[in-house]
C-alpha cells in the first residue's frame, strides 16, 4: 500500500459533481465527506472501494459553488482477521490485514498533523487549553 495522505480537499465550482479520492478504502463505509465542515450522509455514490488507487465520489448534483469539500478515509481501529494455529494461512488475508494496519497508521498521522505539539527537546508542564 503506497503512502498517500488519506484526506483531500476541494472547492466546488457549482458545475462538477465528481471528485477523486487518491487513497485506497476497503469499503464504501470507510469514506467521510464534509461540506463546509458538516458531515454528508446521502446524495452521493462512492466508486472505487477496494481499489488500491482510490476512486471517485459522484454527487447526485453539483455542490454549490464555493463549498469546501473534504474527503477522508475514516476506518475503525480494529482487527478483522484472526489467523488460527495450524489453520489456513492465505497470503491475500495477510496482505489485507497489513494494508488495513498501514491505513490505520496513515489515518493516525493525518489526525495528528493539526495537533498542537511541544518540541521534543522541551519538558512540557501540565497543559490545558
Amino acid at each position: 500500500m503506497p503512502y498517500v495522505l488519506p484526506r483531500v480537499q476541494y472547492t466546488a465550482n457549482g458545475i462538477d459533481n465528481e471528485f477523486e479520492y487518491p487513497f485506497p478504502i476497503f469499503a464504501s463505509e470507510d469514506i467521510r465527506i464534509l461540506f463546509d465542515g458538516v458531515t454528508q450522509t446521502q446524495g452521493f455514490m462512492i466508486d472505487g472501494a477496494g481499489d488500491t488507487n482510490g476512486g471517485n465520489i459522484i454527487f447526485d448534483s453539483a455542490p454549490i459553488s464555493g463549498t469546501v469539500i473534504i474527503i477522508l478515509r475514516q476506518i475503525p481501529y480494529e482487527r478483522y482477521t484472526d489467523f488460527l494455529e495450524s489453520g489456513d494461512f492465505s497470503a491475500d488475508a495477510l496482505n489485507d490485514e497489513l494494508d488495513y494496519l498501514t491505513a490505520s497508521i496513515q489515518q493516525l498521522y493525518r489526525d495528528q498533523q493539526s495537533m498542537l505539539k511541544f518540541e521534543e527537546s522541551e519538558n512540557p508542564p501540565e497543559t490545558s487549553l
